[in-house]
């Protein structure tokens, strides 16, 4: 006899742009200043503005929230159902568990884990995803765990992440709710996901947890190297992404300004995530660098270079992308302009 079941209900803080195709996010950016440069007296500084759309912003999918009677419920109230094809029970540790790529927020495949005890110390699934996009995969869990990409192999690509979801609570932190990846279509990935937590269901005496993901395309032109550097035009968003391992990418401005801000945001699973270094250089003076980082906590980040005084000049910057450690990796949309004091 077919057991009944749940109603699945989520969230999602993915942008329409990313997985819609719609308008974009507007994001702010805050890094840390700069030291001046010598010369023209240059200098780079922080910036905060949300004027910025882009095609990648949150970029990950909130799955969460309460367990009651057999029901988890989401803070949108959109509806899905899990058949009984969707669920598992009391799954060996090590079962792989097929997720496909629908490519759209309103329709995530989810697959339902029920238990009959908490998960075991070390208790681990295997999600199997073949991405239809090139760009970012977003995955969450409905419970407390760790997420892990593996390659084709089930060998380790990116770091040991914590997925820290409460179902007992009303307010879940953004930024430990998902992981996000940065990922090629039609390569086969495996997330170990392990389960630290489940959510208990007083109507049928079951541990209950889900897993879902989601990709979406986050490309764009690039540079292998610095003197291949691809040009960004002013007031263009340029989407990239950077896989777990994955090789620098590059891109450059030139223009006549008093001043350059540039941007970026995005998603990354690690805490250190992705190290952004701007190389920039006014007219003949000497060139500085800039550096800063675009991390799963810190998904927004920019900074300004200017003359001082305000007077216009041959401004020239290079923008080095890259993991800031092994196994960092996600995706992300650069842009730069000129702004007012």
């Amino acid at each position: 006899m077919k057991r009944k079941f749940m109603t699945l209900l989520l969230t999602a803080a993915v942008s329409a742009t990313m997985l819609l195709g719609g308008a974009g996010s507007a994001f702010a950016a805050d890094g840390s200043s700069a030291a001046s440069a010598p010369g023209a007296k240059t200098a780079a500084a922080s910036q905060t503005s949300a004027d910025m759309s882009s095609s990648v912003a949150s970029a990950a999918a909130k799955f969460a929230a309460a367990a009651e009677q057999n029901t988890l419920t989401s803070r949108t109230g959109h509806v899905m159902e899990m058949t009984e094809d969707d669920i598992y029970y009391n799954p060996a540790s090590g079962t792989v568990i097929d997720l496909e790529d629908t490519g759209d927020v309103d329709n995530i495949d989810m697959k339902g884990i029920v238990l009959s005890s908490q998960p075991a110390k070390g208790y681990y699934v295997l999600y199997r995803f073949v991405p239809k996009h090139s760009g970012i995969l977003a995955f969450s869990l409905t419970s407390g765990g760790y997420s892990q990409l593996l390659n084709s192999k089930k060998e380790a690509l990116s770091s040991r992440d914590i997925i820290s979801n409460n179902p007992n609570t009303t307010s879940t932190s953004t930024t430990l709710n998902h992981t996000s990846y940065g990922v090629t279509k039609g390569k086969t990935y495996y997330i170990k996901a392990q389960y630290t937590s489940a959510t208990y269901s007083s109507e049928t005496k079951y541990y209950i947890a889900t897993g879902g993901a989601v990709s979406a395309s986050c490309t764009g032109a690039y540079g292998k190297k610095a003197s291949k550097a691809s040009t960004l035009k002013k007031g263009k968003s340029r989407d990239g992404y950077i896989e777990p391992k994955g090789a620098a990418k590059y891109y450059k401005l030139s223009t006549k300004a008093k001043n350059v801000k540039i941007y970026i945001n995005g998603d990354s699973n690690s805490d250190e995530g992705l190290k952004v270094t701007v190389t920039y250089k006014i007219n003949k003076n000497k060139a500085k660098k800039y550096t800063m980082r675009m991390t799963r906590y810190k998904t927004s980040n920019g900074c300004k270079i200017y003359t001082v005084p305000a007077r216009k000049a041959r401004i020239r910057a290079t923008i080095k992308v890259a993991p800031a450690k092994s196994g960092a990796s996600g995706a992300y949309t650069l842009k730069w302009n000129n702004w007012s004091f």
